[in-house]
């Protein structure tokens, strides 16, 4: 539950003014002001407004939360292969790539779902899914959210070249800070 000594917080890291971010709402400044003291019971929509220019006003962006060194696999490596990178790296999927370009994804449960299949050391063309979503390394991280309710990571391109992946946890530590 987000409280207002929390949105205090939010707002003070944002560096914003409660007068600014008012203005940016819609709503008063006395409004804040009781909402940050506990005083007043918001609206949902409110706090979503709220919520919404304090996100948008820490100005990150997918680039600035991306891990980097993305791991990942071709479409020719076994699917034995695949399970030891992941096992090793502690990962719950693995981009697919080919010359550079993603052309699927191998997913921990793919592997385990295989393993009984007799797929083992075939490649991992045969059990990969679609490839991962790719967005461009300046959409905001508020923009990817809805993304990650729905697949376990995403990746990020710069200039045109996935550069590097965005995961749930990834996403995590960036609201905990």
């Amino acid at each position: 539950m987000i409280t207002g000594t929390m949105m205090r917080s939010m707002r003070k890291r944002a560096r914003l003014t409660q007068h600014q971010l008012a203005a940016a709402v819609g709503i008063s400044q006395a409004h804040i002001a009781k909402i940050e003291g506990n005083k007043v019971d918001p609206r949902l929509s409110t706090v979503n407004r709220i919520l919404a220019v304090l996100e948008k006003s820490s100005g990150k962006v997918c680039s600035s939360i991306m891990t980097r060194k993305i791991i990942s696999t071709t479409p020719r490596a076994t699917v034995r292969e695949a399970s030891k990178i992941i096992g090793k790296k502690s990962v719950s999927q693995l981009p697919v790539m080919d010359d550079g370009k993603v052309v699927g994804t191998v997913y921990e449960k793919s592997i385990i779902v295989n393993i009984s299949n007799g797929l083992f050391d075939e490649p991992v063309s045969l059990i990969m899914s679609p490839p991962l979503p790719i967005v461009d390394g300046s959409v905001p991280c508020t923009q990817v959210k809805s993304l990650l309710e729905h697949y376990p990571a995403i990746l990020v391109s710069l200039n045109g070249s996935v550069a590097g992946i965005i995961s749930r946890s990834d996403m995590f530590k960036t609201i905990g800070k």
